[in-house]
């Protein structure tokens, strides 16, 4: 779990494998999976405890977040990363 984050990679490569994640409140964490993860209250174990419970009882919750994981990981392919990177480049640069 996670205080502060940047962007958390780690999140986005566990999700793009179907595993459902359990996520510290974050913003970071909420904005990067569309606020489809399992959130617990940072700081707070019985929060997680109570979330891995949940999680571990609920076969079809896991596979709902499964399902959802590998949808959100979707949007950070090197194909959607690039074609953003060039029309931020094209804006900056406008054709002569």
């Amino acid at each position: 779990s996670s205080i502060h984050e940047g962007f958390g990679i780690s999140v986005i490569e566990a999700m793009a494998t179907g595993l459902p994640c359990i996520l510290s409140d974050i913003d970071t964490y909420k904005e990067i999976t569309n606020d489809n993860g399992i959130f617990f209250k940072v700081g707070n174990p019985k929060s997680l405890a109570q979330k891995i419970s949940e999680l571990s009882e609920d076969s079809e919750l896991m596979k709902e977040h499964s399902i959802k994981s590998l949808e959100c990981s979707g949007k950070f392919t090197k194909k959607k990363y690039l074609t953003s990177l060039r029309e931020i480049y094209h804006n900056l640069a406008p054709n002569e």
